[in-house]
């Protein structure tokens, strides 16, 4: 240890998933089931014109917006702090169990929550669309889709 590399008891744990800071190479769905490639509304917004939006779904689409950019702000600051306490009472080995256990649990619900209100955004969103427009966000979904596989097996054959 002296030659200045830092290794402690998860040294090897750390090598082998990353650095240990966020998704360890990891992305999208894998990180815990991304819902951002589903049509939501900055979707909506980027492909209005593709997707045949009215002004009048646009201004919806903004107040949407608002709204569950402050709901999303305060569910990210709650998981936070649900992290936080986690680590300080599992790492204090004085915290008695049942508190640890506590903590794991608002944990769980914090990240419960978050996902929660990912779908509910992505419903609201599809609330604005008509059928057709529907329709369009699915077409242009699997698109993307069959274009990043494509694009994967690509990458595998080269």
């Amino acid at each position: 240890m002296g030659d200045g590399s830092q290794q402690g008891p998860y040294s090897s744990l750390m090598s082998s998933r990353g650095s240990g800071r966020g998704g360890g190479g990891r992305t999208g769905a894998q990180q815990g089931g991304s819902l951002r490639q589903m049509g939501g509304v900055g979707m909506l917004q980027r492909h209005a014109t593709e997707m045949g939006l009215s002004e009048e779904q646009l201004d919806r689409l903004d107040a949407l917006r608002t709204r569950h950019e402050l709901e999303k702000i305060d569910l990210q600051a709650a998981l936070l702090k649900a992290k936080v306490l986690q680590r300080a009472k599992a790492r204090d080995l004085s915290t008695p169990e049942p508190e640890v256990m506590q903590a794991i649990e608002d944990l769980c619900r914090a990240e419960c929550e978050l996902r929660k209100m990912r779908y509910r955004h992505l419903k609201a969103a599809h609330g604005v669309l008509n059928p057709d427009q529907y329709e369009k966000v699915r077409r242009f979904h699997r698109r993307q889709t069959q274009d990043r596989l494509d694009a994967v097996r690509a990458g595998r054959e080269s």
